[in-house]
Formats: structure tokens, sequence, C-alpha cells
């Protein structure tokens, strides 16, 4: 069976509103993504949002920059530099993070932003120097804001989803999150923490396996032991979405599905497990994608009923319809 995210509602992340097909463009269209609006949908709840819009800056309107000065300060203005926006922005910005401080601790997941926006791009947003010159190393306005707000929760603009690799390394983030944010809530025990770091275990190990180490030392503290569960949660919190921050390599992959294909070796037929091994190869090569040895892998492991190893959110990080696994090679 596969392991869907548990919870009372589905992960909630932040979206930019001109990803929906919302018409909140500065030249008053929009940007509909149809993976967003389409596919994400049917698995993930939304919070819409603007911050040019919230800053009353209406639609269509004048395009806006972000330009550094002389005093290396950064702001926001309009294209002919008439018009410094930096303080609607910050103070649209402010009431826009404040709202999602009031959604994180039930449900917020992460944030999927518009790539280059100067106000919600992640990542290299063009910033004009006043002497002249433009770098490629800003970020927007909001995205500053929210790393500072939820350091722990995954930032990605629609752009970077085009790669496969970066697509589902988001997703595996926003549901590992929503899973802990739902432990949390059910009340947090020594022992849930273990169980939720059993269950972690080789989807740890796949993009960071020196760190998984860290953690199973962190979770494996008697409960005699005087730091407080509270504590090494925090700890393990922070560390937990770090290491699944690492985008897993193809070789990764292979280690992990090597280490499961371990556990039902002695249970299978002469023929049953070369064809295993076999998928394992071809994947390691680049010929097939990931989810082929993973069905297989399934197979047995469902069949052969391996408790711990068929437990593993590896097998299953996401919903399975999103088929992210079907194009990675």
């Amino acid at each position: 069976m596969e392991n869907v995210p548990s919870g009372i509602e589905r992960p909630r992340i932040g979206v930019s509103a001109c990803l929906l097909g919302r018409e909140v463009r500065f030249d008053g269209g929009h940007t509909r993504d149809r993976f967003v609006t389409d596919v994400l949908s049917e698995h993930l709840d939304f919070v819409a949002f603007c911050p040019e819009m919230e800053a009353g800056l209406g639609s269509p309107r004048p395009s806006i920059h972000q330009e550094r000065g002389a005093d290396g300060l950064i702001r926001l203005l309009t294209a002919k530099r008439d018009v410094d926006v930096t303080p609607a922005l910050d103070a649209a910005i402010s009431k826009r993070v404040e709202h999602f401080g009031e959604l994180a601790p039930a449900n917020l997941a992460g944030f999927l932003l518009k790539k280059d926006s100067p106000s919600c791009g992640p990542f290299r947003v063009r910033v004009q120097k006043a002497e002249g010159g433009v770098e490629r190393s800003g970020e927007g306005r909001l995205v500053t804001a929210l790393r500072e707000r939820f350091p722990h929760l995954p930032i990605e603009d629609e752009g970077r989803l085009n790669d496969a690799a970066l697509r589902e390394t988001f997703l595996i983030r926003v549901f590992a999150w929503h899973r802990w944010q739902s432990m949390v809530a059910a009340g947090l025990t020594r022992r849930s923490l273990r169980e939720f770091h059993a269950t972690h275990k080789m989807l740890l190990h796949a993009h960071g396996p020196a760190g998984t180490r860290t953690l199973g030392r962190l979770v494996a503290r008697p409960e005699s032991d005087a730091a407080s569960v509270d504590f090494d949660a925090t700890q393990y919190g922070a560390q937990f979405m770090a290491i699944l921050n690492r985008p897993a390599t193809r070789g990764r992959h292979v280690d992990t599905l090597q280490h499961l294909a371990g556990h039902v070796a002695d249970h299978l037929k002469s023929s049953e497990k070369s064809e295993l091994h076999g998928l394992i190869e071809e994947y390691r090569q680049g010929w097939i994608t990931l989810e082929t040895p993973l069905a297989l892998l399934r197979h047995h492991l469902r069949h052969l009923g391996t408790v711990w190893a068929n437990a593993q959110l590896y097998l299953d990080p996401h919903p399975r319809a999103l088929a992210l696994r079907s194009t990675i090679r």
C-alpha cells in the first residue's frame, strides 16, 4: 500500500498568485503554470498571494526592479527610477509574513514562487547597480523575509521545477515537513521521534548518509537523558530538513535500493534476485528511470511482508500519482 502523508489536512504551500492564473502581473496578465494548477492542486492546498498587489500597486502597473545603491542597500524602483516602492512593499510583506506565521504551526509546508520576480524570485534575481551594470545575485524582497522567519521550509520557483531532481527534492521536503508537523501536533514523545526517524531512515540515507547517522544518535538518547525531547526535536527538525535539501544523486539512490534489496534477497529465487539487481544496475547506467526498480522492489517487500523495509518512506515519499520518479534517471 502506498505510504500516503498523514494529517488532518493536506499540505499547504504559499504560491505566487500569477502561477495560478490570476491576472496580477505588471502587464495585467498571468503566468499560469499547468503543473501547479492541474497536477499539484490535486495533492496540495494553496495560499495565493502577490506582494505587489497587496502593496496597492495595482495591475497593470509600471514594472519594478531591484537596484543596489552606493550605500549597498537594495531598493525597489519603478522602471524609470522615478518612484521608490520599497516602503509600500516592505509593509505588505510584513503583513503577509505575519499571516504565514499564523498558518505555519498548523499546516504550512513550503513556498512556490515566481522566478525572476523582484518581489518573489528565490534565486538569481536581477539587481541593477546605480553606477551601471547588472548582477544576478539577488532574491525577491519577500524571499529574504521568508528565509528569516521560516528557515526550514522549502522555497522553490516554477522554473527550477522543470528539473526532475529539483522538482522531487522540493516535493519530498514539502510532504516530509507535513508529516513532521502532523507528528508534533499528535503529541511529541521520545518514542514518536524514534518511530519518525525509523520510517524516514532510507529516505535520509539517499540524501545524506553522514547526517542520517548523526540524527540516529540524537534519537537514540535514553528516556533518562537530561536533554528534553523538545530540545532534541528542535535539533532534529532543523537537521532533517537540511539533509533533505540536498538532491539525491544516482549513486545514493543505487546504494539505497541495494540496501533495501538486501532485506528480501534471502527470500527470492535466483531468477528474481537477478532481475531485481539487473534493474538496479540498469538504473545506475541511466538506461531506465528510478521508478522501474522501485516498482519491483515494492512488489517483493509487499509480498514478503518485510515490516521495517516496507514501512520506509523512501519507497513513496510523496503521492505516487505525481509520477515524479518516472522521469528521474
